[in-house]
């Protein structure tokens, strides 16, 4: 706020912005990997895509760097809030592509590492800052964080593998109403 002469009263207002564009991203991020399944999309695909263009898109965070305007800053901000959020769909990605056996074993790693990522982040910011005095640098670890996440799920995160049980391409129809289908197709 001070870096960039903000009073406290517009500096509340402005970041509600990046949180409801990141409200936004998630919903989004996990509503087009369901519509890719539905249209047959293998399910890794579907649901590294979003990630992978999340992450590629929350490195334009470095960009605040390079304006002085406070809305064009907020504008960037929403953008990488949008897009970081949209690539948080963690928890899906394990339950479809780790091996049945191990997805709560593989759910707790990726949850580890999430909570380890928040405690180190603050820390490495906060480090950054007070040795440069700027954001700067410390935009630039997030956008280098965002590359490596990239690199991660495009090379490391599983092979593709077609639609198996644990999709549901359609609700499935009640016992009730199949007989009520079955006697109009027989009568």
């Amino acid at each position: 706020m001070q870096a960039r002469g903000i009073s406290m009263l517009h500096a509340g207002t402005a970041a509600v912005g990046p949180y409801l564009s990141a409200a936004g991203g998630v919903m989004f991020g996990g509503g087009w990997g369901d519509w890719m399944i539905r249209r047959g999309v293998n399910v890794s695909t579907a649901r590294k895509l979003p990630m992978i263009l999340g992450l590629l898109f929350t490195g334009t965070i470095v960009l605040a760097n390079f304006t002085t305007s406070n809305s064009i800053v907020i504008g960037i901000l929403c953008n990488a809030f949008f897009a970081q959020s949209m690539s948080s769909t963690t928890w899906v990605i394990v339950s479809e592509i780790a091996p049945r056996e191990l997805v709560g074993m593989t759910g707790s790693i990726a949850s580890f590492a999430s909570n380890l990522a928040g405690i180190i982040t603050p820390i490495t910011i906060g480090f950054i800052v007070q040795k440069t005095g700027s954001f700067e640098w410390a935009l630039g670890f997030c956008a280098i964080v965002a590359m490596i996440g990239v690199l991660f799920y495009t090379s490391a995160a599983g092979k593709d593998r077609a639609p198996d049980d644990r999709v549901i391409r359609r609700a499935p129809r009640s016992a009730a109403r199949r007989r009520t289908a079955k006697r109009r197709r027989v009568g």
